[in-house]
Parts: C-alpha cells; structure tokens; sequence
C-alpha cells in the first residue's frame, strides 16, 4: 500500500513538474539536446497519419486511430491522463460546407471547449488567431478562446481564456464532382485536464509544435 502511494505521487509529481516548466533531466546527449545539466528535456519521436513530432521522452503517448493521438503520463490505478492533443480533423461531409477554413478552424476550436463537472459550468466564445509559424516552417494559425464558468451554488462567473489551440491547414482541393472538405491538424491542451491544472501544459506542447510534420 506505501508503495502504491509512493508511486502515485511520483507520478502525479512528475507531471506537475513538466507542466510547471521545471523539468531538470540528467541530459545523455539525446535529440533533446541535453548533456549535462541541461533543462531541455530528452525528446522521443512519433508518426501518426499524416504527420509526425517529438515529445518529451518522460512522458507516454496513446494513439487512438491514425492522425488521433495524446500525449500524457499513465497514472496507476486511473490509467493514462492527456495533457496535449494532436489530432487530424476534417470537415463532415454530411454537413453544410463551412465557409472558409477560418470558420471551420474556429469551429472545431470551439468543440474542443466543455466541462462535465458536476460544480461548475463552462463555456467559450469568442475565438481570435493570428498567423503562426512554427520553427519547423509549418504554416498555421494559433487560437486563444475566452473562457468564463459559473458556479451554480455561488452564482459566480470567473473569466479567463482557454488555449493556446495551434491549427495547421490540409485542406486540398476537391475532385471534379466532389465535395469541398476541409482538414487541419490540430495541437490543443486536453480541455479536462486544462481545467484541473490550470495551465495549457506549455512544456509538453512546446515541442510537439516545434517539431511538427506534415506529409502533404
């Protein structure tokens, strides 16, 4: 039982310290760019569908389907736990053609946005981008929402902002005869998670954007 203790708060330590911006590692010279004392951590590469990044070799990644993956830490008896999301979206095709992709990229921004607490209630709106460039050369958009959740037993509204929600476009154009359908890959903090920690986990998405991918 001690031990089980022990090994739940070394994990739940280990992931507030990446989220927190303090992982110190024992560089071995990995991709990381380590040696040494550095603060860089060690980065593991992965491919999924359509693109491919690196993420900090302490934590583990799950992959659900080709182009869905997380990236998290696993928590004994709870399982894994996403922190960050990196998944390939398209638009459906069963539905009316968004207008531009700016529209479907802040739509499927804002589908990211819920909350299943029992305590308190959320919702996001408000959607503003600016032009991103990742040091990989992908082109993109980065996301923020404004982000407010009413207590029920309080009555009190709290304001804040949800995101960075990084977009890239992969959108082609249609066949002859064939429908318009817009795609991107999407890198976003895992929105439970974000609610529970309070923070966008910049330590783990910093170089999965920074290393991102994309098969064209």
């Amino acid at each position: 039982m001690n031990f089980i203790k022990k090994y739940v708060w070394y994990v739940v330590g280990l992931v507030v310290i990446v989220v927190g911006g303090f992982l110190l590692l024992q560089g071995t010279g990995g991709k990381g760019g380590g040696g040494g004392n550095s603060t860089v951590p060690d980065l593991t590469e992965i491919s999924s569908g359509n693109f491919s990044f690196a993420y900090p070799t302490v934590l583990q990644t799950k992959e659900y389907a080709p182009g869905v993956v997380s990236v998290g830490g696993v928590y004994k008896n709870a399982g894994f736990i996403s922190l960050v999301d990196v998944v390939h979206y398209k638009s459906d095709l069963q539905s009316a053609t968004p207008a531009s992709f700016d529209a479907y990229m802040k739509k499927q921004a804002l589908a990211f946005c819920g909350s299943d607490s029992t305590t308190t209630a959320g919702a996001c709106s408000n959607p503003t981008e600016v032009a991103y460039t990742s040091p990989s050369g992908v082109s993109g958009f980065k996301l923020t929402l404004a982000f407010s959740r009413k207590n029920p037993t309080t009555g009190k509204t709290e304001a804040s902002t949800y995101g960075p929600i990084y977009v890239f476009n992969t959108s082609k154009p249609p066949a002859t005869g064939e429908k318009l359908r817009y795609e991107g890959v999407f890198i976003y903090p895992t929105f439970s998670t974000y609610l529970l920690l309070g923070t966008s986990s910049p330590d783990v998405m910093n170089p999965i954007v920074a290393n991102l991918k994309i098969q064209k």
